[in-house]
């Protein structure tokens, strides 16, 4: 047995040395043959990792530059467009004619335009119409004033955007915070004439209204004397517009059509019968002027108003006397000239062998008004050829048509 394994032992060992000389150097060459693969793969792993890089990196800047070109898009697509219109674009600079006044005015070709501010707003303003040019026929006498028996007031207010023009209940009244001043707004409304559309601002900051459509309108409602007639926005013009501090005065070449089948002895072709009508604007003056109430013993011209705060179940109106502001320039003075005087105008209209009787008579009221406490209070003014552009002022007008009429036009009294 000894022998046996001496033989053995020597012959495993060369066994496993040989194995291991005969597998290492496969598992040597299995190792390398491996190795390279995994290399490989990994370069190719490292490739993809770059070209997916590559591609986002490529997204990326291809999303900034979507990204950077729509906000460079946004501004000029997200800009506020203006509300209204530029100010020089809508009244063209080369052709608009500015008339400064009491209400800044723009006539453009045939439109009318008013720049109406904080001070022209919820402010009340005296309308006075008259006929400027007739047609012969009574009423429609040039010279003549126009009006339904109450007093035109006037207000522009602003209601979103546009503005109302607004013409004044002046009928009824009540004392300023008295429970029947409430009771009266409750129970009377004011009329809105207009609802104008604001075009553009003007460079101060004003709304700008057309007032075309107000003007060339039958605002005066002639056609109500005028049977089968209407008024042509065609055929009418602006015959005159002129603006002072106080007052803005327009004058309308206003034409009324009908169907030609009537007949007017004063008209050439009743097919288009034109009127001009003047509309004189001015703001109320705060003079401290004191009303004077009528006396029914004496004739005078009145101006009525429904006063609800008056005691009593029956009468309620309150009848004040139409009359001038006259304050003697010397208080002091038991007979003084007054601080300014009531004039009235001779106009070339009056043939001459009428115009010294007309002003002597009326140069004789200043004999009334000596008693009264005022010397000198009624002049007469000859020298002009034409009434001037004010409501402020009185006149005297002869005027020819089927009746041939001397007439006295008052200005404002207060």
């Amino acid at each position: 047995m000894t022998s046996f394994f001496r033989f053995v032992r020597p012959a495993l060992a060369l066994s496993l040395i040989y194995s291991v000389v005969l597998i290492a150097p496969a598992a040597a060459q299995s190792t390398g043959d491996e190795k390279p693969d995994e290399a490989q793969e990994e370069d190719e792993q490292k490739d993809e990792k770059a070209d997916d890089e590559t591609e986002k990196k490529d997204e990326t800047a291809a999303t900034a530059d979507a990204t950077a070109t729509a906000a460079a898009a946004k501004p000029a697509a997200e800009k506020p467009k203006p509300k209204y219109p530029p100010f020089d674009k809508l009244l063209d600079p080369k052709e608009r004619k500015t008339i400064e006044g009491l209400i800044k005015l723009h006539l453009v070709g045939t439109k009318l335009y008013a720049e109406l501010g904080r001070g022209q707003l919820n402010k009340d303003y005296i309308v006075l119409i008259s006929i400027a040019k007739g047609m012969g026929q009574t009423p429609l006498v040039g010279g003549m004033t126009w009006s339904d028996g109450d007093d035109w007031v006037w207000q522009f207010r602003k209601v979103g955007d546009r503005i109302h023009l607004v013409r004044r209940n002046v009928r009824f009244t009540a004392t300023k915070g008295s429970p029947e001043a409430d009771a009266v707004k409750l129970a009377y409304t004011d009329s809105v004439l207009f609802s104008l559309p604001i075009a553009t601002r003007s460079p101060s900051g004003a709304d700008v209204v057309d007032l075309t459509p107000v003007f060339m309108s039958d605002l005066p409602q002639i056609s109500s004397v005028l049977r089968g007639f209407s008024f042509s926005r065609t055929k009418s013009t602006w015959a005159s517009v002129k603006g002072f501090t106080k007052n803005i005065e327009l004058e309308v070449a206003a034409t009324y059509a009908s169907s030609g089948t009537s007949s007017i002895d004063s008209v050439a072709d009743t097919r288009g019968v034109t009127v001009n009508v003047h509309y004189s604007i001015s703001s109320l003056p705060s003079t401290g002027y004191k009303p004077r109430m009528a006396d029914d013993r004496v004739g005078y011209f009145l101006t009525a108003v429904k006063d609800y705060s008056k005691q009593g179940p029956y009468d309620r109106f309150v009848r004040y006397v139409n009359r001038w502001d006259l304050q003697k320039a010397d208080p002091s003075a038991a007979i003084s000239p007054p601080k300014k005087p009531i004039i009235f105008y001779l106009e070339k209209t009056i043939p001459f062998k009428y115009r010294k009787p007309i002003r002597d008579g009326i140069l004789a009221w200043n004999k009334a008004y000596e008693k009264a406490g005022f010397y000198d209070a009624i002049q007469s003014d000859s020298s002009r050829t034409k009434t001037p552009g004010t409501p402020r002022t009185s006149a005297t007008t002869h005027f020819v048509g089927s009746h041939r009429v001397l007439h006295l036009r008052w200005g404002l009294r207060a």
